[in-house]
């Protein structure tokens, strides 16, 4: 009866733990896709502007300062994923972006505002 107890404490013991990093996981990775995706974000509209080019990473951190994007590595990773890298790096002048907007819409204005 005392072995039980035990392997049911042990047990109980192991979920709890996995319990709560299935739970931390989940959120993470729900905040990520939201940032991504744009299923839910404030509306907000804010103006880039830069003079000449600059650096993915630059350009991240700046539409993070703006509130444009949540995570500016993660954005930079998407970047990179679809091959848009040298585009994004190239853009100069000015774009209106808002928060609420996907990563693809945002790298669709910054491509459309290169071309205008």
């Amino acid at each position: 009866m005392n072995t039980k107890k035990n392997s049911f404490a042990r047990a109980f013991g192991a979920l709890i733990p996995l319990t709560l990093l299935a739970l931390l996981l989940s959120a993470l990775i729900v905040s990520l896709a939201n940032d991504i995706y744009a299923f839910v974000k404030k509306d907000s509209e804010s103006t880039l502007y830069l003079s000449e080019p600059c650096s993915l990473d630059e350009l991240s951190e700046m539409m993070r300062d703006l509130g444009i994007v949540k995570n500016p590595n993660i954005f930079k990773l998407y970047v990179i994923s679809k091959g848009k890298r040298e585009a994004v790096e190239a853009f100069s002048g000015e774009v209106k972006l808002n928060s609420n907007l996907s990563y693809r819409q945002i790298l669709y204005e910054l491509q459309n505002a290169q071309k205008s």
